[in-house]
């Protein structure tokens, strides 16, 4: 067996070939590195062949080869663990619209509210609504939940509407822990390519953990 199969083989199988040549019946599977066909993965089944004395003559080995069978469970295990890290960065990003709302909705209960903090409460609703509706579209899309991507919409966007989006989600921390914080952002126009609701949520993440560091 060691010469037709390979050491490395012979290495991967000896201790069964001994258990089965003391009378026990082996049933097991193991990647197994052949000397010519490389490794593949097996189900062998090693079955004691008796005389009529009662001794072990030999043994009969039924193999069955299971490497695609392995591979696909594999691809499954991939699949089920890129669809957890995409349901749990999901599940992350959902909360983050969450305080904003809640902060525009605490302001439009006070009773000094004049028009322009209404229009603003009512923008801050309105733009993190449309990021809700984004994230459950995302959630919703089956294929990408397999695949455990995200879709990029990207446009020509101003940084500063990516700072000031950041800014927005991330303020009901910032008035949690007191702090003074102002924006400095450039007077000309500057743009990228990209999408709006990720890069506005990469600067938020970067903002709160500065905040939660402190």
């Amino acid at each position: 067996m060691r010469e037709i199969l390979g050491e490395a083989a012979w290495q991967a199988i000896e201790s069964y070939v001994k258990q089965v040549l003391v009378g026990e019946q082996i049933d097991f599977e193991l990647e197994v590195q052949y000397i010519e066909d490389g490794p593949r993965w097996i189900h062998a089944t090693y079955s004691p062949d008796f005389n009529a004395e009662g001794q072990v003559r030999g043994f009969v080995v039924h193999v069955l080869d299971i490497s695609e069978r392995k591979q696909a469970e594999k691809a499954l295990r991939e699949a089920d663990r890129c669809k957890d890290e995409f349901l749990a960065m999901l599940a992350h990003e959902l909360r983050n619209p969450l305080a904003p709302i809640s902060n525009a909705v605490h302001i439009m209960k006070l009773s000094s509210l004049d028009e322009t903090q209404l229009a603003w409460c009512s923008d801050v609703i309105s733009r993190q609504v449309e990021h809700l509706v984004r994230l459950v579209d995302d959630l919703l899309d089956v294929s990408r939940i397999s695949r455990g991507k995200i879709e990029l919409k990207k446009e020509a966007l101003d940084i500063s509407t990516i700072v000031q989006r950041a800014v927005e989600t991330s303020q009901p921390l910032i008035n949690t822990r007191r702090h003074e914080f102002s924006v400095s952002l450039p007077t000309e126009s500057v743009c990228v390519e990209g999408d709006l609701v990720r890069l506005s949520q990469v600067v938020s993440n970067l903002l709160k953990c500065e905040l939660r560091a402190e």
